[in-house]
């Protein structure tokens, strides 16, 4: 069971990753205080320290969170400014700082490549993430000054029987087809899948054969244990899926 916004969703779930494959990380780990972990280079804050505490766009990489709007989900990777929910404001922004020599242009950039569109498309969505450290570090733990799944796991193709979990919600709104307005919410949770487990039809299963949930990213090794949608116009309300097993986070651990 899956809901075609998720299938969507899902995909970029791991857009920060970086590199996948890396060197096997080293005791010693440099923390966000120390001042040593920075923004990837090609990010629009590339380079710069990473702090404690929300960045502009909404990573608060010591917490293990993100709180914003959903454009910011991807637009420091994507190397754009952040967005702050005035959509006239941001274009001229993009003006300003070169990105386009006019308001059209502008415009006609945002909507000219597929995934930048999608995220400017839904960009008032306000969505959130959580995760824990076994899904992705809030240390430097490889010397490469960045926080990524590298300094976990020197080959991420898969968190098979790490305990890693990552929790997103949604709320937003959207006019039906009589141009009624609806509101939403969505919340999934999503976890490694234990060792033994095996996928069939993008499913994933215990050694038992008891379904855990649908698989989130192919050859990731994660799978959809619960999703919760309320949906004012959709007919959707309370628990759209949930395993047969346990939906609580710690028992995947």
């Amino acid at each position: 069971m899956k809901i075609k916004f998720l299938g969507i969703i899902t995909i970029i779930l791991l857009i920060a990753a970086g590199s996948v494959m890396a060197a096997k990380p080293n005791k010693q780990c440099n923390t966000i205080q120390s001042g040593q972990i920075h923004y990837p280079s090609d990010y629009y804050l590339g380079d710069k320290p990473i702090t404690t505490g929300f960045d502009e766009y909404g990573w608060n990489y010591q917490a293990h969170s993100f709180e914003g709007y959903f454009a910011n989900y991807a637009f420091d990777a994507f190397g754009l400014p952040p967005y702050e929910g005035n959509e006239e404001a941001y274009y001229q922004r993009l003006v300003d700082e070169g990105f386009a020599s006019n308001i059209n242009e502008a415009m006609n950039f945002m909507y000219g490549d597929y995934f930048r569109s999608f995220f400017w498309i839904n960009r008032d969505i306000s969505y959130s993430l959580k995760w824990n450290d076994e899904y992705k570090s809030n240390k430097d733990c490889n010397g490469d000054g960045l926080i990524d799944f590298t300094d976990r796991y020197s080959n991420v193709s898969y968190f098979v029987g790490t305990g890693a979990w990552i929790t997103e919600k949604q709320r937003g709104t959207y006019f039906d087809d009589s141009g009624k307005k609806c509101s939403f919410i969505y919340f999934a949770k999503h976890i490694a899948v234990p060792k033994n487990a095996y996928e069939e039809n993008d499913e994933w299963y215990t050694v038992g054969n008891q379904l855990i949930g649908p698989s989130v990213y192919l050859g990731y090794g994660l799978a959809t244990i619960q999703q919760v949608i309320n949906d004012s116009c959709g007919g959707c309300h309370g628990i759209y899926y949930k395993t047969q097993i346990s939906p609580g986070l710690g028992y995947w651990k």
